[in-house]
């Protein structure tokens, strides 16, 4: 099923970008989208039940009218990505979805992109792991995956989770998730502990709900900033209605981490690594990125990098927006400044608007 026509010689490779944007200031998500460059389809889902007055005039993307209102992991958000897809596949003929967050910028430009899938012609760009095969991953994602929310097994895999983890867990990075770890891994298991690890054992064994996970299907995990090749992207939302893991998928918590890695991972389709840079996490969440973490920026061979902060003129995303301007333009990238010439281009933000922007609430 891998197998599908080369784009033909003379034929464009056409990438359509689809954003997901809720709270992010509309300045923001502008600045986005002026950076995907002047030839790709891009199409946002924004939550207007968030910023009803949220617009992106003066720009080429299309906003959907029709939107899904959502909230951080819950099923609506795979479902306003299922309407995401299903729109670009209305509009445009493209050869490859990306996926991107408000919260995301390129780091390379777009035509490198272009080259890229172009020569590899991957169905799947995607981080994904295997529970089955990753007990680190199993033992921290695990409780989200083999039982479902408001199940009564629920409440003790959670508790069974705390007393493999400890006291002090550590959270590192794998996959572009944040994968949760004893903090002394190594060391031999405490009575407690084992009893963990063998509740999570009979949780998978599918004693404490009754989950999808038998035979070929394996339980996967993993980050949700995918790049699919059309016939995934028509695979993918044919799978919302026919697929019968789906309802389970949805009842999970954090569901979008779960969902599309297990269909897109047990699909007919192959896979390799996304397109993604994602920052480390802290807790549920990846943190935005720092001066620190300019010179990984720069180095990275990834194309997208996630998360920055949202104000327009963050320094940190000032940097990486002139770095891919010297790109574009084949000129030997500088060190990473502050805001400069191109921040001046920018339109007009003030600085209690950018305290705003950063402001969780």
């Amino acid at each position: 099923m891998d197998e599908v026509e080369p784009v033909r010689t003379g034929t464009r490779m056409e990438i359509a970008f689809g954003v997901l944007s809720a709270h992010e200031p509309q300045e923001t998500v502008k600045q986005l989208v002026c950076s995907l460059g002047d030839r790709d389809p891009i199409i946002v889902h924004h939550d207007y039940s968030k910023q009803p007055r949220f617009t992106l005039a003066g720009t080429r993307a299309y906003l959907i009218p029709d939107f899904i209102e959502t909230s951080w992991g819950s099923a609506a958000l795979p479902r306003a990505i299922f309407h995401l897809i299903r729109t670009a596949l209305k509009r445009s003929h493209f050869h490859y979805f990306q996926l991107l967050s408000a919260s995301c910028l390129p780091l390379r430009p777009i035509d490198e992109l272009r080259g890229h899938l172009s020569a590899g012609r991957h169905a799947i760009y995607a981080d994904i792991i295997n529970l089955d095969s990753d007990e680190r991953a199993m033992m921290s994602h695990g409780h989200r995956v083999f039982c479902r929310t408001g199940k009564h097994g629920s409440r003790l895999l959670n508790w069974s989770r705390r007393c493999y983890l400890g006291n002090d867990p550590v959270t590192v990075q794998q996959a572009n998730l944040g994968i949760v770890e004893r903090s002394r891994p190594h060391a031999g298991l405490t009575a407690r502990q084992w009893l963990g690890k063998k509740i999570h054992h009979a949780a998978r064994a599918g004693l404490l709900d009754t989950h999808p996970f038998r035979g070929d299907t394996a339980p996967l995990v993993g980050s949700l900033w995918f790049c699919l090749r059309r016939d995934v992207c028509e695979y993918l939302v044919h799978q919302e209605e026919s697929n019968p893991l789906i309802p389970f998928l949805m009842g999970l918590k954090v569901c979008d981490e779960i969902l599309f890695p297990t269909i897109l991972g047990n699909s007919p389709f192959a896979s390799v690594p996304s397109n993604h840079l994602v920052s480390d996490f802290i807790g549920s969440h990846p943190r935005p990125f720092d001066e620190g973490d300019l010179q990984t920026l720069a180095r990275s061979e990834k194309f997208f990098a996630r998360k920055f902060e949202v104000a327009p003129r963050d320094r940190i995303r000032q940097s990486v927006l002139e770095r891919l301007e010297c790109l574009k333009h084949g000129d030997s990238p500088m060190r990473p400044k502050h805001p400069s010439a191109l921040a001046r281009s920018l339109p007009k933000w003030s600085k209690e608007q950018d305290d705003r922007a950063s402001d969780p609430t």
